[in-house]
């Protein structure tokens, strides 16, 4: 569940990242809204995704990837969306950096839902991400082992155990079987 930090006036992106309370927060509309830590099964499933990513990516020297990276998706007022993971392309990210932020979606986003979210609160999110230029939201939900694939262009994807995820098209050749996602791929990883 969020929770909405009442201020006297709406914030920037960049007064936001001036005030940058404790925890897990975004800026919604001007306002700062923070989050619950996530359960473990919300982050198994995150490192699970960033395990195979980087091992397709070999190098990650020309991505900029991880948890909670701020974007900028709305202006005026304005709104930092934190996906649960992202990437973009480096060189798209070093161009779009305004402060401590990037201007616009990633290339990709990943959003976990938690017990406590609806469905509309990160549907909010994945509209937010696609008006800002984001290819491809990949929602997954652990309790019902579902990825639903969301692209600008395409109808809905909702993938199950069995189905195989792509990276198409910010990684192509990419995948992921969701049988492995969701078990984590019975392998024990080391920090």
């Amino acid at each position: 569940m969020a929770t909405a930090t009442p201020t006297a006036r709406l914030l920037t992106a960049e007064e936001a990242a001036d005030f940058a309370p404790d925890g897990r927060w975004e800026l919604v509309r001007g306002e700062v809204v923070t989050y619950m830590p996530v359960q473990p099964e919300h982050g198994m499933v995150v490192n699970e995704v960033v395990y195979k990513i980087r091992d397709f990516l070999g190098s990650p020297d020309r991505v900029v990837m991880g948890p909670e990276i701020g974007f900028i998706v709305a202006r005026d007022p304005d709104t930092v969306r934190a996906p649960d993971w992202s990437l973009t392309w480096r060189e798209q990210a070093d161009a779009r950096r305004r402060g401590a932020w990037i201007e616009g979606g990633p290339n990709l986003a990943v959003e976990v839902i938690s017990p406590e979210e609806t469905w509309s609160e990160v549907q909010e999110k994945v509209d937010e991400y696609l008006a800002a230029g984001t290819q491809v939201v990949w929602v997954i939900n652990p309790q019902t082992r579902t990825v639903h694939v969301i692209r600008p262009d395409a109808p809905i994807a909702v993938l199950r155990v069995g189905d195989v995820l792509t990276g198409d098209p910010v990684l192509p050749g990419f995948t992921l079987p969701l049988a492995t996602l969701f078990t984590g791929g019975g392998e024990t990883r080391q920090p």
